[in-house]
């Protein structure tokens, strides 16, 4: 089975609140706990490998001591296991310039098309995805969040659902 999860970072897993405590929340990758614990669980029952789609793929964190931190490496450091990401964890979006002034609504949006890409290169035969993205690219797979709320319980259910897993029970 060919599962991924497709992950933008800003609005997702730094939702608004994030800022209230860190105004540089996006820079520092400051992520909410809970966001980050819905991915977290559903990389566990679903079996899914995890790729970030953002613009932070290839910008690294610099810490104040001058060590740098890739996207994976602060996701990781906030709880998600190294072993959940592809061997490829990125598309090539935030690589390669992508001009939205000049993109055009007949046209793939820039994010649907750096996941089609990488599918089409590294997702297998039949691939099953799905993304938590804040900026809507208009797919079935694509669960649109809030930027003020982060991922919710309802597209984690949602996502569960889609996948035909068991929903956990929360009190």
């Amino acid at each position: 089975m060919n599962r991924f999860i497709f992950l933008d970072i800003d609005g997702p897993v730094i939702p608004t609140g994030c800022y209230f405590v860190n105004r540089n929340a996006s820079f520092d990758r400051t992520f909410s706990n809970v966001c980050i614990g819905y991915v977290k669980k559903l990389l566990d029952l679903s079996g899914a490998k995890l790729v970030t789609n953002s613009m932070h793929n290839y910008h690294p964190r610099i810490a104040d001591d001058g060590e740098t931190f890739t996207l994976r490496d602060d996701l990781v450091n906030a709880g998600i296991p190294l072993n959940s990401f592809h061997d490829i964890w990125r598309t090539q979006f935030g690589h390669f310039s992508f001009n939205n002034n000049s993109w055009r609504g007949d046209q793939p949006h820039p994010r649907l098309k750096a996941i089609n890409e990488w599918l089409d290169q590294w997702g297998g035969e039949n691939p099953e995805w799905i993304g938590f993205d804040d900026e809507p690219y208009k797919h079935d797979n694509q669960f649109i969040v809030n930027f003020d709320d982060g991922i919710t319980w309802t597209q984690f259910t949602d996502a569960c659902k889609k996948w035909n897993l068991k929903v956990p029970f929360v009190l």
